[in-house]
């Protein structure tokens, strides 16, 4: 059993022996109950070298996803600007087709109606 000397200062110094009460001794020890936890042999250095290698091929897979996706996209914009070209050549050729209509021979000339200019 263990004891505490506390030394009690009144009028006079007086010694008195008292029984410690140790905190641990008091509770015991606590009961852990392992049967919900599934323990399985690891090897730290293997189990490591899977998780870089997953992380390596997650980030290769986001960047061939983000690279499909940008050629994708530039695909589509290279479509938009033909699309845009014919319909400017397009309208070019009616211009220039109504333009030929307006001449109009006079005379053996070609003069084109005064509106247009």
């Amino acid at each position: 059993m263990k004891f505490l000397l506390v030394l009690c200062c009144l009028t006079t110094l007086t010694l008195a022996i008292v029984p410690a009460t140790d905190p641990v001794t008091k509770t015991g020890p606590i009961p852990y109950d392992f049967g919900g936890i599934e323990l399985r042999e690891t090897n730290p250095l293997h189990d490591g070298l899977d998780y870089l290698m997953e992380q390596k091929r997650e980030a290769i897979e986001e960047q061939v996803k983000a690279a499909r996706k940008a050629a994708a996209k530039r695909k589509k914009e290279a479509a938009k600007r033909r699309q845009r070209e014919l319909e400017r050549e397009r309208r070019q050729r009616e211009l220039e087709r109504e333009r030929r209509l307006l001449v109009v021979p006079v005379n053996g000339d070609e003069k084109k109606d005064s509106f247009i200019e």
